[in-house]
């Protein structure tokens, strides 16, 4: 059985995993490797999506689709702003 886990912790979690795919996609960019960098530009948009979800609130969060997530969180203008102000990136 899983162990109910700390949901900022979670959440922080898959923020910081979404920097570190962000960092990446900034670095294929750089080696002209777009392709790599359009695939960790998503991932790193969607796991900055989950860690809103799970921050609030969300028990379990599934799928990959960036514009579904985006409609389960229902984005407003503080999302991102939320987001920083909570782990001070």
């Amino acid at each position: 059985m899983r162990e109910k886990k700390d949901k900022k912790e979670i959440a922080k979690r898959w923020f910081l995993q979404a920097l570190r795919d962000l960092d990446d996609a900034k670095f294929n960019f750089s080696g002209e490797r777009f392709n790599v960098a359009c695939f960790l530009a998503q991932q790193s948009a969607e796991k900055a999506l989950k860690a809103y979800l799970y921050l609030k609130g969300a028990e379990e969060v599934w799928g990959h689709s960036v514009g579904e997530l985006c409609q389960d969180a229902k984005i407003s203008i503080t999302f991102l702003h939320d987001i920083l102000m909570l782990f001070r990136v």
